[in-house]
């Protein structure tokens, strides 16, 4: 029997530090079942990310992170892409993203994951795969107990752009400016690297 063929490819554009002391590990995860981004952060644990104080209201304010700060306290960072093949079957691209997010865990044990949750206004079928993708990576993250928080997209975009209406070209191109050695990514993985860049501000204790 003739053995088949794998059910995608990855792009990765790695700028991460061999085992760095002192470093906190944040993952973020964009699914997708025909793209899925990764974007993986190293923090130094005794840098201080600077923050800003908001105004929402005349009386509440927010503390903002912003991204520049956060890019101040990395040490190093990844923006991988899973390329799914679409002329693979479902199972076999579902179990390509959890065997390879498996790899990516067991390599880099990561203190937290960030999960871009479901879209509200998606459609029907867009939601079924992209639960089905979700569910892989879950199952991957309940094999490592990984702690995990799931964030709306919406609500990356606010954090990380201070603006929950930012298109994925938005969000490039803040990243193009603030981070040392950036290459050309795909705009799945920039997302994904969003989500991470959040995910140190709830590590911080916010």
């Amino acid at each position: 029997m003739k053995a088949q063929s794998p059910a995608g490819t990855i792009l990765k554009n790695d700028n991460l530090k061999k085992n760095p002391k002192d470093t906190l590990t944040i993952i973020g995860i964009d699914p997708g079942l025909q793209n899925l981004g990764i974007g993986i952060i190293q923090i130094s644990s005794k840098k201080q990310i600077k923050t800003q104080e908001i105004p929402i209201t005349k009386k509440k304010s927010k503390i903002y992170y912003p991204p520049n700060e956060i890019a101040k306290c990395l040490l190093g960072y990844s923006c991988i892409t899973f390329k799914l093949k679409q002329t693979r079957t479902l199972e076999a691209r579902l179990y390509y993203i959890y065997e390879n997010l498996c790899q990516l865990l067991e390599e880099h044990k990561p203190n937290l994951v960030i999960v871009e949750d479901a879209f509200v206004g998606i459609n029907k079928s867009s939601a079924m795969k992209l639960g089905l993708s979700r569910g892989c990576i879950l199952t991957a993250l309940g094999k490592y107990k990984t702690n995990y928080v799931a964030i709306p997209p919406k609500q990356i975009k606010m954090e990380f752009a201070n603006n929950g209406a930012a298109q994925k070209e938005e969000i490039y191109d803040i990243f193009s400016k603030i981070l040392k050695k950036w290459n050309k990514t795909s705009l799945d993985s920039s997302d994904a690297l969003a989500a991470a860049f959040c995910g140190a501000k709830l590590i911080n204790g916010e």
